[in-house]
């Protein structure tokens, strides 16, 4: 099975203390792809990004993604917009940095 490790680095949440992300793992899609638009049959789930989140979102549409979601500011919360990767999978971008600058983070 192709299986790829997600360590979020220093400060994980671990099964002794609290911490600012959660360590785990991916594997590769065993069947066919969902439906384009089909309601989501899984997890959803987002990835924290550190800065502006607008050039990670950029980035995936460069790297063959689609816009699922547009990128969002969300007063309090953050920054958010969704992608769906080549393979049909939906996910998550989060920033506490707003579009004009400010740090929800700061508040």
């Amino acid at each position: 099975m192709t299986y790829w490790a997600i360590d979020t680095g220093e400060g994980a949440i671990g099964v002794t203390a609290p911490g600012r992300g959660i360590n785990g793992g991916l594997t590769q899609r065993q069947g066919p792809a969902p439906d384009r638009g089909a309601p989501v049959n899984g997890c959803d789930f987002v990835v924290g990004v550190d800065g502006r989140v607008d050039d990670v979102f950029q980035k995936g549409l460069e790297l063959g993604g689609a816009e699922a979601l547009p990128l969002a500011d969300m007063p309090g919360i953050g920054r958010v917009g969704y992608l769906v990767d080549p393979d049909g999978n939906v996910f998550g971008l989060i920033s506490p940095v707003l579009s004009d600058g400010t740090n929800v983070m700061d508040s």
